[in-house]
Protein backbone atom coordinates (compact mmCIF):
# COMPACT_ATOMS: atom_id res chain seq x y z
CA UNK A 1 0.00 0.00 0.00
CA UNK A 2 1.30 3.19 -0.53
CA UNK A 3 0.90 6.51 1.54
CA UNK A 4 0.81 9.99 0.33
CA UNK A 5 0.55 12.51 3.38
CA UNK A 6 1.40 16.13 2.84
CA UNK A 7 1.64 16.61 -1.02
CA UNK A 8 0.08 18.26 -3.72
CA UNK A 9 -1.28 15.95 -6.31
CA UNK A 10 -1.19 16.78 -10.25
CA UNK A 11 -4.38 15.73 -11.89
CA UNK A 12 -5.27 16.94 -15.67
CA UNK A 13 -2.79 19.64 -14.91
CA UNK A 14 -4.90 20.76 -11.88
CA UNK A 15 -3.21 21.64 -8.92
CA UNK A 16 -5.19 19.76 -5.55
CA UNK A 17 -3.09 20.58 -2.31
CA UNK A 18 -3.74 17.75 0.46
CA UNK A 19 -4.32 19.26 3.63
CA UNK A 20 -0.94 18.76 5.15
CA UNK A 21 -0.09 20.25 2.18
CA UNK A 22 -1.87 23.32 2.75
CA UNK A 23 -1.20 23.60 6.44
CA UNK A 24 2.57 24.02 5.51
CA UNK A 25 1.76 26.31 2.75
CA UNK A 26 -0.18 28.53 5.39
CA UNK A 27 2.83 28.29 7.92
CA UNK A 28 5.66 28.23 5.18
CA UNK A 29 7.95 31.40 7.18
CA UNK A 30 8.41 34.50 5.05
CA UNK A 31 5.36 33.61 2.95
CA UNK A 32 1.27 34.89 2.57
CA UNK A 33 -1.15 32.19 1.52
CA UNK A 34 -4.98 32.04 2.00
CA UNK A 35 -6.81 30.87 4.81
CA UNK A 36 -10.11 29.75 5.04
CA UNK A 37 -12.49 32.24 3.94
CA UNK A 38 -15.08 34.65 6.05
CA UNK A 39 -18.98 33.61 5.16
CA UNK A 40 -19.47 37.18 4.48
CA UNK A 41 -17.38 39.49 2.11
CA UNK A 42 -15.86 42.54 4.61
CA UNK A 43 -13.85 45.71 4.70
CA UNK A 44 -13.27 48.41 7.62
CA UNK A 45 -14.10 45.42 9.89
CA UNK A 46 -13.12 44.97 13.83
CA UNK A 47 -10.61 42.28 14.18
CA UNK A 48 -9.73 40.98 18.01
CA UNK A 49 -7.56 38.28 19.44
CA UNK A 50 -9.13 37.00 22.10
CA UNK A 51 -8.07 34.91 25.11
CA UNK A 52 -8.83 31.81 23.90
CA UNK A 53 -6.91 32.13 20.88
CA UNK A 54 -9.41 32.83 18.52
CA UNK A 55 -10.50 36.01 16.57
CA UNK A 56 -13.71 38.13 16.73
CA UNK A 57 -14.45 39.77 13.43
CA UNK A 58 -17.44 42.39 13.59
CA UNK A 59 -19.19 44.53 11.36
CA UNK A 60 -17.64 46.40 8.59
CA UNK A 61 -19.38 46.96 4.99
CA UNK A 62 -19.54 44.99 1.95
CA UNK A 63 -19.97 47.94 -0.34
CA UNK A 64 -21.10 51.82 -0.16
CA UNK A 65 -23.95 52.10 1.97
CA UNK A 66 -24.29 48.29 2.61
CA UNK A 67 -23.28 47.86 6.08
CA UNK A 68 -22.90 44.61 8.50
CA UNK A 69 -24.05 43.90 11.99
CA UNK A 70 -22.39 40.08 11.65
CA UNK A 71 -19.65 38.67 13.72
CA UNK A 72 -17.03 35.55 12.81
CA UNK A 73 -14.79 33.58 14.92
CA UNK A 74 -11.39 32.93 13.00
CA UNK A 75 -9.66 29.67 14.25
CA UNK A 76 -6.05 29.58 14.34
CA UNK A 77 -6.19 25.83 14.80
CA UNK A 78 -8.38 24.82 12.06
CA UNK A 79 -7.85 27.69 9.72
CA UNK A 80 -11.47 28.65 9.60
CA UNK A 81 -14.12 30.74 10.27
CA UNK A 82 -17.70 30.00 11.60
CA UNK A 83 -20.49 32.18 12.78
CA UNK A 84 -21.32 33.69 15.64
CA UNK A 85 -24.10 36.44 16.83
CA UNK A 86 -25.05 39.33 15.47
CA UNK A 87 -24.73 42.42 16.98
CA UNK A 88 -28.12 44.93 17.10
CA UNK A 89 -26.59 47.55 14.96
CA UNK A 90 -25.29 47.42 11.90
CA UNK A 91 -21.52 49.16 12.06
CA UNK A 92 -18.66 50.55 9.65
CA UNK A 93 -15.53 52.12 10.87
CA UNK A 94 -15.90 51.11 14.64
CA UNK A 95 -14.06 50.49 17.47
CA UNK A 96 -12.98 47.02 19.68
CA UNK A 97 -11.57 47.00 22.37
CA UNK A 98 -10.42 43.42 24.79
CA UNK A 99 -11.52 43.90 28.26
CA UNK A 100 -9.93 42.63 31.42
CA UNK A 101 -12.16 40.16 31.70
CA UNK A 102 -11.83 38.57 28.48
CA UNK A 103 -14.83 40.04 26.66
CA UNK A 104 -15.07 42.70 23.79
CA UNK A 105 -16.89 46.33 23.86
CA UNK A 106 -18.08 47.48 20.46
CA UNK A 107 -18.46 51.29 20.16
CA UNK A 108 -19.25 53.83 17.58
CA UNK A 109 -19.61 53.12 13.78
CA UNK A 110 -23.23 52.62 14.28
CA UNK A 111 -26.44 53.08 11.68
CA UNK A 112 -29.88 53.38 12.12
CA UNK A 113 -31.71 53.49 15.57
CA UNK A 114 -29.49 51.85 17.74
CA UNK A 115 -26.08 53.57 16.13
CA UNK A 116 -25.46 55.10 19.77
CA UNK A 117 -25.29 51.90 21.66
CA UNK A 118 -22.71 50.34 22.93
CA UNK A 119 -22.45 46.41 22.81
CA UNK A 120 -20.94 43.91 24.62
CA UNK A 121 -19.97 40.62 23.36
CA UNK A 122 -19.85 37.70 26.01
CA UNK A 123 -16.86 35.10 25.15
CA UNK A 124 -18.27 32.24 26.62
CA UNK A 125 -21.95 32.66 25.56
CA UNK A 126 -21.57 34.24 22.33
CA UNK A 127 -23.79 36.80 22.46
CA UNK A 128 -24.18 40.22 23.04
CA UNK A 129 -25.81 42.76 25.49
CA UNK A 130 -26.32 46.11 25.48
CA UNK A 131 -23.65 48.27 27.29
CA UNK A 132 -25.49 51.15 27.10
CA UNK A 133 -25.75 54.93 25.23
CA UNK A 134 -21.80 55.76 24.77
CA UNK A 135 -21.15 58.93 22.83
CA UNK A 136 -17.49 58.41 20.54
CA UNK A 137 -16.27 56.64 17.97
CA UNK A 138 -12.60 55.75 18.97
CA UNK A 139 -11.90 53.70 21.64
CA UNK A 140 -8.26 53.07 23.51
CA UNK A 141 -8.14 51.03 26.67
CA UNK A 142 -5.11 52.52 28.74
CA UNK A 143 -2.75 51.45 31.43
CA UNK A 144 -5.01 51.28 34.37
CA UNK A 145 -7.69 49.24 32.44
CA UNK A 146 -10.02 52.44 31.67
CA UNK A 147 -11.03 53.31 28.05
CA UNK A 148 -10.56 56.95 26.41
CA UNK A 149 -13.14 57.97 23.90
CA UNK A 150 -12.39 60.25 21.23
CA UNK A 151 -15.89 61.62 20.06
CA UNK A 152 -15.12 63.15 16.69
CA UNK A 153 -17.46 63.75 13.81
CA UNK A 154 -17.15 64.81 10.16
CA UNK A 155 -19.97 67.09 10.32
CA UNK A 156 -20.23 70.95 11.78
CA UNK A 157 -19.81 71.90 13.94
CA UNK A 158 -16.96 69.00 14.77
CA UNK A 159 -16.89 67.78 18.00
CA UNK A 160 -13.25 66.95 19.71
CA UNK A 161 -14.58 65.87 23.29
CA UNK A 162 -12.75 63.21 25.23
CA UNK A 163 -14.20 61.04 27.73
CA UNK A 164 -13.52 57.69 29.89
CA UNK A 165 -15.42 55.29 30.58
CA UNK A 166 -14.39 52.09 33.33
CA UNK A 167 -15.65 49.08 32.46
CA UNK A 168 -15.47 47.82 36.06
CA UNK A 169 -18.02 50.63 37.35
CA UNK A 170 -20.69 51.87 33.99
CA UNK A 171 -18.89 55.31 34.90
CA UNK A 172 -18.23 57.89 32.25
CA UNK A 173 -16.59 61.18 33.08
CA UNK A 174 -15.49 63.65 30.81
CA UNK A 175 -12.10 64.54 29.82
CA UNK A 176 -10.56 67.69 28.19
CA UNK A 177 -11.27 68.67 24.74
CA UNK A 178 -8.56 68.19 21.55
CA UNK A 179 -6.78 71.12 20.82
CA UNK A 180 -7.70 70.69 16.72
CA UNK A 181 -9.90 68.22 14.86
CA UNK A 182 -7.29 65.68 14.18
CA UNK A 183 -8.03 62.47 12.92
CA UNK A 184 -5.54 60.16 12.97
CA UNK A 185 -4.96 57.15 15.09
CA UNK A 186 -4.62 57.03 18.58
CA UNK A 187 -1.56 55.15 20.03
CA UNK A 188 -0.93 54.12 23.58
CA UNK A 189 2.56 55.31 24.58
CA UNK A 190 4.87 53.20 27.16
CA UNK A 191 4.18 56.36 29.58
CA UNK A 192 0.68 55.64 29.30
CA UNK A 193 -0.05 58.61 27.45
CA UNK A 194 -1.97 58.70 24.16
CA UNK A 195 -0.90 59.99 20.54
CA UNK A 196 -2.90 61.53 18.44
CA UNK A 197 -1.33 62.27 15.21
CA UNK A 198 -2.38 63.87 11.46
CA UNK A 199 -5.80 63.53 9.63
CA UNK A 200 -8.37 64.86 7.74
CA UNK A 201 -11.26 67.50 8.22
CA UNK A 202 -13.40 69.18 5.30
CA UNK A 203 -10.44 68.05 2.92
CA UNK A 204 -7.77 69.67 4.70
CA UNK A 205 -4.45 67.56 5.74
CA UNK A 206 -3.27 67.49 8.93
CA UNK A 207 0.75 67.34 10.38
CA UNK A 208 -0.44 68.68 13.93
CA UNK A 209 0.09 65.95 16.78
CA UNK A 210 -1.21 65.82 20.33
CA UNK A 211 -0.45 63.55 23.45
CA UNK A 212 -3.01 63.06 26.06
CA UNK A 213 -1.79 62.60 29.75
CA UNK A 214 -4.51 60.02 31.77
CA UNK A 215 -3.50 62.03 35.14
CA UNK A 216 -4.62 65.44 34.41
CA UNK A 217 -6.95 64.62 31.23
CA UNK A 218 -5.69 66.94 29.42
CA UNK A 219 -4.47 67.12 25.53
CA UNK A 220 -1.07 68.66 24.87
CA UNK A 221 0.11 70.13 21.76
CA UNK A 222 3.51 68.20 20.22
CA UNK A 223 5.68 68.53 17.36
CA UNK A 224 4.13 68.07 13.54
CA UNK A 225 4.22 65.08 11.48
CA UNK A 226 7.14 65.23 8.65
CA UNK A 227 4.36 65.37 6.55
CA UNK A 228 0.51 65.77 6.92
CA UNK A 229 -1.31 62.70 6.21
CA UNK A 230 -4.61 60.90 6.65
CA UNK A 231 -5.70 57.46 6.56
CA UNK A 232 -1.95 56.31 7.81
CA UNK A 233 -1.09 54.16 10.44
CA UNK A 234 0.78 54.27 13.31
CA UNK A 235 2.40 51.59 15.98
CA UNK A 236 4.29 51.29 18.79
CA UNK A 237 7.78 50.32 18.94
CA UNK A 238 9.98 47.81 21.68
CA UNK A 239 12.17 50.97 22.17
CA UNK A 240 9.37 53.18 23.08
CA UNK A 241 8.94 55.23 19.91
CA UNK A 242 5.93 55.41 17.41
CA UNK A 243 6.15 54.05 13.63
CA UNK A 244 3.97 56.44 11.73
CA UNK A 245 3.35 55.15 7.74
CA UNK A 246 1.67 55.53 4.78
CA UNK A 247 -1.27 58.16 4.59
CA UNK A 248 -2.57 60.21 2.15
CA UNK A 249 -1.44 63.81 1.73
CA UNK A 250 -4.50 64.74 -0.54
CA UNK A 251 -8.42 63.90 -0.70
CA UNK A 252 -9.41 60.94 -2.28
CA UNK A 253 -7.30 58.46 -3.71
CA UNK A 254 -4.86 61.21 -4.72
CA UNK A 255 -1.35 61.58 -2.86
CA UNK A 256 -0.61 57.90 -1.77
CA UNK A 257 2.69 57.96 0.42
CA UNK A 258 5.67 55.72 0.71
CA UNK A 259 7.04 57.14 3.46
CA UNK A 260 7.16 56.75 7.11
CA UNK A 261 8.50 58.44 10.22
CA UNK A 262 9.39 58.09 13.89
CA UNK A 263 7.62 60.09 17.08
CA UNK A 264 10.27 60.45 19.91
CA UNK A 265 7.36 60.77 22.86
CA UNK A 266 10.77 62.27 24.80
CA UNK A 267 11.16 64.54 23.02
CA UNK A 268 8.04 65.11 21.36
CA UNK A 269 9.17 65.33 18.07
CA UNK A 270 9.08 63.49 14.82
CA UNK A 271 11.55 62.63 12.25
CA UNK A 272 11.81 60.86 8.87
CA UNK A 273 11.81 57.44 8.62
CA UNK A 274 13.06 54.93 5.75
CA UNK A 275 10.25 54.66 2.52
CA UNK A 276 8.24 51.47 2.16
CA UNK A 277 8.28 49.40 -1.22
CA UNK A 278 4.69 50.43 -1.79
CA UNK A 279 2.16 53.36 -1.57
CA UNK A 280 -0.14 52.48 1.18
CA UNK A 281 -3.25 54.13 2.48
CA UNK A 282 -7.12 53.38 4.19
CA UNK A 283 -4.51 51.56 6.24
CA UNK A 284 -7.61 51.16 9.30
CA UNK A 285 -5.94 48.23 11.73
CA UNK A 286 -4.02 46.44 9.61
CA UNK A 287 -0.33 47.20 10.81
CA UNK A 288 0.95 44.91 14.01
CA UNK A 289 3.77 43.86 15.59
CA UNK A 290 5.29 41.10 15.78
CA UNK A 291 7.55 38.57 17.82
CA UNK A 292 10.56 39.89 18.28
CA UNK A 293 9.77 43.54 17.66
CA UNK A 294 9.45 44.05 13.98
CA UNK A 295 6.32 45.19 11.99
CA UNK A 296 3.93 43.94 9.73
CA UNK A 297 2.30 46.47 7.18
CA UNK A 298 -0.68 44.49 5.53
CA UNK A 299 -2.76 47.15 4.10
CA UNK A 300 -3.96 49.39 0.89
CA UNK A 301 -1.59 47.27 -1.39
CA UNK A 302 -1.81 43.37 -2.60
CA UNK A 303 2.15 43.03 -0.85
CA UNK A 304 2.61 42.34 2.64
CA UNK A 305 6.07 44.31 3.97
CA UNK A 306 7.86 44.24 6.78
CA UNK A 307 9.70 47.16 8.99
CA UNK A 308 12.85 45.54 10.87
CA UNK A 309 13.62 47.82 13.61
CA UNK A 310 17.54 46.58 14.04
CA UNK A 311 18.28 47.04 9.91
CA UNK A 312 16.19 50.17 9.56
CA UNK A 313 14.19 48.74 6.32
CA UNK A 314 11.16 47.51 4.82
CA UNK A 315 11.30 44.58 3.04
CA UNK A 316 8.37 42.73 0.92
CA UNK A 317 7.10 39.28 2.01
CA UNK A 318 7.06 37.01 -0.57
CA UNK A 319 3.36 35.93 -2.32
CA UNK A 320 0.52 38.56 -2.57
CA UNK A 321 -2.98 38.74 -1.78
CA UNK A 322 -5.56 38.84 -4.90
CA UNK A 323 -5.32 42.80 -5.27
CA UNK A 324 -4.61 45.73 -3.64
CA UNK A 325 -7.03 45.67 -0.52
CA UNK A 326 -8.00 48.71 1.69
CA UNK A 327 -9.78 48.93 5.18
CA UNK A 328 -8.44 45.35 5.92
CA UNK A 329 -7.70 43.93 9.38
CA UNK A 330 -4.46 42.20 10.54
CA UNK A 331 -4.16 40.26 13.75
CA UNK A 332 -1.23 38.83 15.67
CA UNK A 333 -1.95 35.34 16.04
CA UNK A 334 -0.68 33.13 19.40
CA UNK A 335 2.04 31.14 17.75
CA UNK A 336 3.41 35.01 16.55
CA UNK A 337 1.31 34.67 12.55
CA UNK A 338 -0.62 37.41 10.94
CA UNK A 339 -4.37 36.93 10.01
CA UNK A 340 -5.09 39.84 7.37
CA UNK A 341 -8.72 39.41 6.80
CA UNK A 342 -11.19 41.50 4.08
CA UNK A 343 -10.86 45.17 2.60
CA UNK A 344 -12.12 46.31 -0.36
CA UNK A 345 -10.87 46.84 -3.91
CA UNK A 346 -10.04 50.80 -5.32
CA UNK A 347 -12.90 51.01 -8.05
CA UNK A 348 -15.77 48.93 -7.55
CA UNK A 349 -14.86 49.03 -3.76
CA UNK A 350 -16.64 45.53 -3.42
CA UNK A 351 -15.16 43.57 -0.38
CA UNK A 352 -13.99 40.37 -0.27
CA UNK A 353 -14.03 37.12 2.15
CA UNK A 354 -10.97 36.06 1.66
CA UNK A 355 -8.17 36.03 4.19
CA UNK A 356 -4.67 35.31 4.59
CA UNK A 357 -1.97 33.91 6.42
CA UNK A 358 1.37 35.73 6.95
CA UNK A 359 4.47 34.16 8.93
CA UNK A 360 7.15 35.92 9.97
CA UNK A 361 10.89 34.86 8.44
CA UNK A 362 13.22 37.77 10.68
CA UNK A 363 16.75 37.59 8.85
CA UNK A 364 18.98 35.87 11.24
CA UNK A 365 21.30 38.12 12.91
Amino acid sequence: MIRIVGVVLCISGLSVATPQAAWLERNAPGRVALTGSMHVARAAQTATLLGNGKVLITGGMVGNGSFLSSAELYDAATGMFTPTSSMRSARVGHSAVLLADGNVLIIGGGRGENAALAELYNVATGSWKDAGQISGTFLTRLSDGTLLILDRTNSAPHLRATSTFDPATGKIERGGSMNADLYGPATLLADGRVLVAGGENDAQMFADAQVYTPATRQWTNVGRLQKARDKHAATLLANGQVLVVGGADKNGWRGQMKSSEFFDPITGTFRAGPMMTSERFKLHASVVVLPGGRVAVAGGSNTIEVYDPKRGDFTQATGALDEPRYFSSATTLRDGSVLVAGGYAKGTIASTEHAWIYRDNPPRQ
